[in-house]
């Protein structure tokens, strides 16, 4: 049975200056959970969108790929 989601505050998701932080996001989630998955990620963030920062995170290494479909 896998843990609850935390999901960012309002204030990570919905900035008040400027558009949102996806890496902000993808971070947060990442380092609030044990592990976050694609549906999770994709709650928050449109697929294509997700996709680029995704790769570009696991490329510079601040997020790893631990499973199929399982970051951490």
């Amino acid at each position: 049975m896998s843990s609850p989601i935390n999901y960012p505050p309002k204030e990570v998701i919905e900035p008040i200056f400027g558009k949102i932080n996806f890496e902000l996001v993808i971070l947060w989630m990442v380092n609030n959970n044990e592990a976050c998955t694609w549906a999770n990620l994709k709650e928050m963030i449109k697929p294509s969108t997700l996709s680029i920062y995704l790769k570009k995170l696991l490329i510079t290494e601040l997020i790893e790929k631990k499973e199929f479909n399982q970051y951490t």
